[in-house]
């Protein structure tokens, strides 16, 4: 008897044998599954002659695995999506396999964790990176002694490479 051992369930399947099968259960099928661990038995009959039991262990895997918690930080022109509480592997919806993946896209984003044969259920975080400011232009007025420089096409705050943050 082989025995496959999955996530809630257990396949057992009879080999080597040429008359009708008798599972333990009940059973006449070649493979039947199980969600129980324990020892089940298989008997093969052929002209009304019984063969000795075959039997295999059934172990099914538990499959309460939780899903892990995402957090979103949301920064200027991209995301970090950041999981936690988990430990198996990890797989997003982008592919990637680490605990922390950088989005430029916004959108819903679902990360899983295995755990041998199990699968968590999807865990989300919503990416809402911040748009980047368009580049301001700056406009040059060169004077005896000194230079103006103006900055133009701004809507927010301005920080200039010597500190100032007034314009001009």
């Amino acid at each position: 008897v082989e025995v496959i051992n999955n996530c809630d369930n257990s396949v057992l399947t009879a080999s080597g044998f040429t008359g009708s099968l008798q599972w333990g259960n009940g059973a006449t099928t070649e493979s039947i599954t199980v969600t129980t661990a324990g020892t089940y038995t298989v008997t093969q009959t052929i002209n009304t002659c019984t063969s000795p039991p075959g039997f295999g262990v059934a172990t099914p895997v538990n499959s309460t695995i939780p899903a892990p918690a995402v957090a979103v930080i949301n920064n200027c022109g991209g995301s970090i999506l950041t999981a936690s509480g988990f430990t198996g592997t990890l797989l997003w919806n982008t592919g990637e396999t680490t605990a922390t993946i950088n989005v430029a896209t916004a959108g819903t984003y679902t990360v899983t964790q295995s755990v041998g044969v199990c699968t968590s259920n999807a865990a989300s975080g919503l990416a809402a990176p911040k748009p980047v400011p368009a580049t301001p232009s700056v406009n040059v007025t060169n004077n005896c002694g000194n230079s103006v420089l103006t900055a133009t096409g701004i809507s927010g705050t301005l920080l200039w490479s010597n500190g100032a943050t007034t314009n001009p």
